[in-house]
């Protein structure tokens, strides 16, 4: 009787290390999820900042994009009427050159016949 007394004891304490075993890993089971959930969290956080940034980016870009076409356009704008303005600036100044030869004609006529 006290043989299978024994067996009793050494079965229960058998039963209770294997329960203690069990909950200690679960305990590490929880602690390794609740690590990695913490993780996890970061991680999608730093995904979703990349996210954001990343549509910032491309939002700057059109931007950027937009106002470089906007600006060209101003700028061959701007040198055609340029050209245009140095176009009438020669005309005036060859019409200026022909006044002036005309008025020096005139002048030396004046002259001569003085």
């Amino acid at each position: 009787m006290a043989h299978a007394f024994s067996l009793d004891i050494v079965t229960c304490l058998r039963h209770t290390l294997s329960w203690q075993k069990s909950k200690n890993c679960q305990k590490e089971c929880d602690e390794s999820n609740h690590r990695h959930t913490k993780k996890f969290t970061v991680l999608e956080d730093v995904v979703q900042k990349a996210k954001e940034n990343l549509l910032c980016s491309d939002t700057s870009e059109t931007t950027l994009r937009e106002d470089t076409e906007r600006l060209q356009g101003e700028l061959d704008d701007s040198v055609l009427v340029a050209e245009g303005l140095q176009l009438e600036l020669d005309e005036e100044r060859v019409a200026c050159g022909r006044l002036r030869d005309e008025a020096q004609k005139g002048w030396r006529h004046h002259s001569l016949a003085v």
